[in-house]
């Protein structure tokens, strides 16, 4: 009996390992591009974009993108020109203005968000 078990504890072990093994490789291909210091986006986050996408991404109001259910995975250049073009998604009844309503980000600005966003809410 101890070894059935043992030899099912292994029979489980490669399939874990195959799983495992596989979500960095997702990750890191929605993260691809992505560049920025994620301690100057964390402030930029915190004055700007909170305001809409709360403390914890989820989204303070009906309709706006919750970061933690996947939109993340979209890529770095997609998500880049939504923050700084603006964007609103099919069937959304609000719609992120450019620059998440501040007109004085710069494109370094912007990319350090995203780096902020990558690092606190994942690749999707």
């Amino acid at each position: 009996m101890r070894i059935r078990s043992h030899i099912r504890d292994l029979a489980a072990g490669p399939v874990f390992l195959v799983v495992f093994a596989s979500a960095p490789f997702t990750c890191a291909a929605a993260c691809r591009g992505t560049s920025g210091d994620w301690n100057a986006g964390s402030a930029i986050y915190h004055q700007t974009c909170i305001n809409c996408h709360g403390e914890d991404g989820k989204g303070v109001r009906r309709g706006v993108p919750d970061f933690t259910t996947g939109v993340m995975a979209y890529s770095t250049e997609s998500l880049l020109a939504h923050i700084k073009n603006g964007f609103r998604g099919p069937g959304r009844p609000l719609a992120m203005p450019p620059k998440g309503g501040n007109p004085t980000l710069t494109d370094d600005d912007i990319r350090n968000v995203l780096a902020y966003l990558r690092q606190t809410f994942g690749c999707g």
